[in-house]
């Protein structure tokens, strides 16, 4: 008998490292595919025939926060502009200005068309008046408050920094006048008045 080496030759089999490689492959393959295929979705243009020329009539699914943030400027609050009341005594409001007693009513439609009309009248009215006037306004008081601010800091304030120093030595020198000459006059005469133990002031008999 003759020996015979067989190779056997051993099988191939796929490790599970391997496999889980694959597979992890495959979904995220997958996965891709489906998400590419949700976004184009989510991003289809909506086109409307009537609107198809102007680029801004594509609309795009976005949220739209609910609460506007408010427009803040520098140094200026556009929303309350009046914040130290300093005419809350003007009247505009069309309930302030108009009002009707419970025995007599105009029809309803009266009373919505002279609301809306004096409101708008006189909202419209003011605006263009303070677009001509605001201006020119605020450029003559800016240069009166700017004048008397100058003045009271260069002029006034010196000048009474001055004048304290020669008005206090007038007034020693007028205390003791009055006490070293007119009191003994007075009292002489008895025109002097002094106090009593109640702090009343009376006259000497």
């Amino acid at each position: 008998m003759s020996d015979r080496r067989e190779e056997i030759q051993p099988e191939q089999v796929p490790l599970k490292c391997d496999t889980d490689l694959e597979k992890l492959k495959v979904e995220t393959n997958s996965a891709k595919k489906e998400n590419d295929e949700v976004d184009k979705k989510e991003h289809k243009k909506i086109c409307r025939i009537w609107q198809r020329k102007s680029p801004r009539s594509y609309n795009f699914e976005r949220k739209k926060d609910e609460t506007k943030k408010p427009r803040m400027s520098i140094g200026l609050d556009f929303e309350n502009r009046d914040d130290k009341g300093l005419n809350n005594h003007i009247i505009m409001n069309f309930g302030e200005v108009f009002a009707e007693p419970d025995g007599s009513h105009s029809f309803n439609w009266t009373w919505f068309v002279t609301n809306r009309v004096f409101t708008a009248t006189s909202v419209l009215i003011y605006k263009l008046l303070a677009a001509f006037i605001a201006i020119p306004f605020a450029v003559f008081f800016g240069i009166l408050f700017a004048v008397f601010a100058v003045i009271s800091v260069f002029l006034c304030t010196p000048l009474g920094v001055l004048l304290t120093i020669p008005l206090n030595a007038f007034s020693k020198c007028w205390d003791f006048v009055i006490c070293r000459f007119l009191n003994p006059i007075t009292k002489s005469i008895c025109c002097q008045r002094k106090k009593d133990e109640k702090n009343a002031v009376v006259l000497d008999a």
